[in-house]
């Protein structure tokens, strides 16, 4: 498996689990999960590996306590993630996960 296709994978799980999820931060529609490419930890040259995958639990551009409280959940990392369409920066909270290719 290649990156881009691990990361497919991903999102396609968090689409199936319920969650509007994309690879594609100009598709974001909040509230949603955007997927983006954390640090790459190793490769090889027969193409196996792992590397960190970021996802972003976005909810709308509301005051800070009411955006926690959308995402309803202990912080993991609080974050903001600019919209590619410009504006605000969202409210977000960022989950970091290993992913084998």
């Amino acid at each position: 498996m290649d990156i881009l296709t691990a990361l497919q994978t991903l999102t396609s799980d968090l689409t199936t689990a319920g969650f509007r999820a994309t690879l594609d931060g100009q598709d974001l529609n909040p509230p949603g999960v955007y997927v983006t490419l954390g640090n790459i930890d190793t490769l090889t040259l027969c193409g196996g590996g792992e590397l960190q995958a970021l996802m972003y639990l976005v909810v709308g551009d509301l005051p800070e306590s009411r955006a926690i409280a959308a995402l309803n959940t202990d912080p993991i990392s609080p974050d903001l993630v600019q919209p590619a369409s410009g504006g605000s920066p969202l409210p977000a909270l960022k989950i970091t996960t290993t992913l084998t290719v």
